[in-house]
């Protein structure tokens, strides 16, 4: 009985660790189901700098760049394509969150929008 449920547990724990992860430096990727979100920053620290504009290029996978929004304060969004999103992103001291910057993507669904991830990202 110990075993079955050992192995119950993993199964359902083991989908939470695999569904969004960071790559190297501030890199990103999202998944809610089959729906991906990477992200891209074109910085090679694990951190933005204060005062300081970085480019912020988000793909799409089995989203449309059209039904994506992104908030957070000192972040415009600068062009684009068919499958990705281009922002600026230039952090400033006073809105940080304990010297972080947060940013919340949504994603409309049937004409309502949904909370696709908010995360923290570190600011130096």
């Amino acid at each position: 009985m110990k075993k079955v449920f050992l192995i119950v547990s993993i199964l359902f724990i083991l989908p939470s660790f695999t569904e969004n992860k960071q790559i190297n430096g501030l890199n990103y990727i999202f998944k809610k189901g089959n729906r991906i979100m990477k992200l891209e920053f074109d910085t090679n620290n694990k951190y933005l700098e204060l005062n300081k504009i970085t480019i912020l290029k988000i793909s799409f996978e089995n989203i449309s760049p059209n039904s994506f929004s992104i908030h957070g304060i000192g972040i415009q969004i600068s062009g684009g394509g068919k499958n990705f999103t281009k922002c600026k992103i230039y952090p400033v001291e006073k809105y940080l969150v304990n010297k972080n910057l947060e940013i919340s993507l949504f994603e409309d669904r049937n004409g309502k929008k949904e909370l696709f991830r908010k995360f923290l990202v570190p600011v130096k």
